[in-house]
């Protein structure tokens, strides 16, 4: 998960430098969820604000994973910010029972 975070960091700097424009320009938030239907195992990554929900095959509905606290509740720190992975969120999703 964090691999792809890096990757996607990366991905969008360059399109920045394509565009003319500084990375924090951009201002993206990523979520992101891997999921493996067979298993039921699978991985969450959050940057920025936001959190990533599931709903179980009961209906119910549980965070999977929100936003780390920036000691700010005004701020936002994105993926395009320098040390983004200071506030990367990455958790286990665990088959159902």
């Amino acid at each position: 998960m964090r691999q792809a975070f890096e990757k996607t960091h990366l991905g969008l700097r360059a399109q920045a430098q394509n565009l003319g424009l500084e990375l924090a320009d951009l201002g993206c938030t990523a979520l992101a969820l891997l999921l493996n239907l067979e298993t039921g195992w699978g991985a969450v990554g959050q940057v920025g604000d936001g959190a990533v929900l599931g709903m179980t095959a009961h209906g119910e509905v549980k965070e999977l994973i929100d936003a780390p606290d920036t000691g700010d509740p005004q701020s936002t720190y994105t993926l395009t910010r320098p040390r983004f992975d200071d506030y990367l969120a990455v958790a286990s999703v665990e088959p159902p029972e």
